[in-house]
């Protein structure tokens, strides 16, 4: 992700005609006039559409040490797999991403742990990696990259019991091409896409339904120019590998003049019948503090009327949270979880 360190169900009102009788007229008046105002409701509270109908993602940092960033994230990561908790459940959570490196580091038992709860909890599994594959002349410590070892954490995941869904790539169009720190490669979009699509075919290998999706910065560049280049990006990978992005998650830069290139970014994808997804993190110097600030990132995009998110991703590559659990602390990541699920109902 570029601030890193290094580098729902809409619930519908139901009136059975039988209890309100089927040819009576004032109660046909009094239940359109209640399903009128539920709509108006629905309409009129912030953020409710956006809460109540967006695909809701979960990604909390694994408790495993970065040695490029020198730390971990939640120390009780494990604590959401144990049998029988229904923590994921509770909060509605549609897909649960890992990172590559948990499904590099963690104890076969772990993993297998998580993946049989996943799979008792019908939720389904995506790893973020990076999918650019680094050469002698480039890329070498740069984001984006290490896509050939994609397949061999594939085939991991495989024989401990795990259903890979999806791959989020971590932001190849933007590493690949725009980069400009060291080791930058400045590839043109096909290389990136032919090099992607190389990787993402090995990993298909081992899971043939798997669908792939991309993530992106927005924010660093406040006019078109950086959008349109990602509407290029999403029509050359479709023309190289067959297949549209199963979803663009934005990754916003929430210091930046963020809302003109989301809004526009949202209107490259619909045009491209592409999901769009929002991460929703936060910052400060205590747990607190991020899960403060991230509330206040969902509830400005979701109350700003231009811009309904298909998904929304509740993420951190941090070392806070430094807890999940339990989601009534308001220091835990799952509180966040908690909150966005209290605004939906």
């Amino acid at each position: 992700m570029l601030s890193r360190p290094h580098q729902g169900v809409r619930r519908a009102t139901r009136i059975d005609r039988a209890k309100v009788g089927r040819g009576s007229r004032p109660w046909r008046k009094i239940a359109k006039g209640l399903l009128a105002l539920i709509l108006a409701l629905s309409i009129q509270l912030p953020g409710m559409g956006v809460a109540n109908s967006a695909e809701i993602w979960f990604a909390p940092m694994d408790s495993f040490v970065r040695p490029e960033a020198g730390y971990g994230g939640s120390a009780d990561y494990m604590a959401l797999f144990q049998t029988q908790s229904d923590e994921l459940v509770r909060f509605r959570v549609a897909v649960f991403k890992v990172y590559a490196q948990f499904v590099q580091w963690a104890k076969d038992d772990e993993l297998r742990r998580v993946f049989t709860e996943l799979k008792r909890l019908h939720i389904a599994l995506a790893m973020e990696a990076g999918m650019l594959t680094a050469s002698e002349r480039c890329g070498h410590g740069v984001e984006g990259y290490g896509g050939d070892g994609a397949a061999k954490l594939a085939t991991r995941i495989e024989q401990l019991g795990g259903d890979l869904a999806y791959i989020a790539m971590d932001e190849p169009m933007f590493y690949g091409h725009h980069f400009s720190g060291g080791n930058a490669c400045h590839a043109s979009l096909a290389d990136i896409a032919r090099d992607a699509a190389t990787n993402l075919t090995a990993v298909k290998a081992v899971f043939r339904q798997l669908r792939a999706g991309d993530i992106e910065p927005v924010g660093p560049s406040p006019d078109d120019a950086l959008v349109q280049d990602y509407a290029r990006w999403a029509d050359t990978f479709r023309a190289t590998t067959g297949e549209p992005f199963a979803f663009v998650h934005a990754d916003v830069q929430w210091k930046e003049d963020w809302r003109h290139p989301l809004k526009k970014l949202a209107v490259v994808l619909g045009e491209r019948k592409i999901p769009l997804g929002v991460i929703y993190n936060g910052g400060g110097d205590s747990d607190e503090a991020w899960v403060a600030q991230a509330e206040a990132h969902y509830r400005v995009v979701e109350d700003y009327s231009e811009i309904a998110p298909d998904q929304v991703v509740f993420q951190s590559w941090e070392a806070r949270p430094s807890h999940l659990l339990p989601d009534t602390d308001p220091g835990a990541l799952t509180h966040l979880l908690s909150r966005h699920n209290q605004a939906a109902h």
